[in-house]
């Protein structure tokens, strides 16, 4: 299965860095990728998603059902049309490190056009996690500086 990786260094602790990403409400006002994201309203192991792989793409809306979610880790799977024409599984995780947080946001592909996806659209996606981890890389290490402390 074709796959993309990313892995941000933040200089802040995972549960700060998880605080933010979980807090799906303020996703409008600062994350470039998931534009929103809010729980199904009758499939509670569903999410309703917006997302924007840049500027000059259309939304994306789907309902990817969660798979994982524990304090510092979200996984869930997607699919376009059919699991077996398009199928996805987006890790979010956040690992402590010296100090700090390796930030990894990773997406597997399968189904029939899984390959060709990421050949197409590979690229952009990468640049899309890289600005969405970015955006949170930039809030999480400037959180210290708003409260003083990471508590």
């Amino acid at each position: 299965m074709p796959r993309i990786d990313t892995t941000t260094h933040i200089s802040a602790p995972p549960h700060v860095v998880a605080d933010i990403f979980f807090d799906f409400d303020s996703y409008p006002r600062w994350n470039p990728l998931i534009r929103s994201l809010t729980p199904h309203p009758t499939h509670p192991d569903l999410l309703l998603a917006t997302l924007q792989m840049g500027p000059s793409y259309s939304p994306l809306l789907t309902e990817p059902r969660i798979v994982l979610r524990t304090p510092t880790e979200l996984i869930w799977r997607g699919q376009i049309l059919h699991p077996w024409f398009l199928s996805t599984e987006h890790r979010f995780f956040a690992d402590e490190d010296d100090g700090g947080t390796i930030w990894v946001q990773s997406e597997r592909f399968g189904g029939l056009v899984g390959w060709f996806f990421v050949l197409v659209f590979g690229r952009t996606v990468k640049r899309s996690f890289g600005r969405m981890n970015e955006r949170l890389k930039e809030l999480a290490e400037t959180y210290k500086t708003v409260l003083g402390h990471f508590d």
